[in-house]
């Protein structure tokens, strides 16, 4: 089971929980429970191993930039430093080559055209 993943939406963060096709959630993340919660499920379609690309492809980034280079005391320390990396660099700085090797700012910047 891949688990649960917070995923920069707008100036939102939603929680999401990305299961493979081979895979049953467990018992106690039941859908009910975690949609209650506002999590979202997500799993890919049969034969498209490309739905859930640009998630791993996130997540190779988080681990490679920050994580293998880091060693947390706490669970609540990594989470601080997951989410500044995620909202200081990763969704601001960080160069994103769907996005013309742009920053996701500079790249709504000139796509408003301000």
């Amino acid at each position: 089971m891949r688990g649960k993943k917070q995923i920069g939406v707008g100036s939102g963060i939603r929680t999401g929980f990305q299961v493979e096709q081979s895979e049953k959630i467990p018992d106690p993340f039941s859908v009910p429970i975690l949609t209650r919660r506002g999590v979202v499920l997500s799993m890919s379609r049969k034969g498209n191993c490309y739905d859930n690309a640009p998630v791993e492809s996130f997540f190779s980034s988080l681990k490679n930039e920050l994580v293998r280079h880091r060693q947390f005391q706490t669970q609540a320390e990594a989470q601080a430093a997951i989410e500044d990396y995620i909202d200081r660099f990763y969704n601001r700085q960080r160069l994103h080559q769907a996005l013309g090797y742009r920053s996701p700012e500079e790249f709504e910047r000139q796509e408003s055209g301000a």
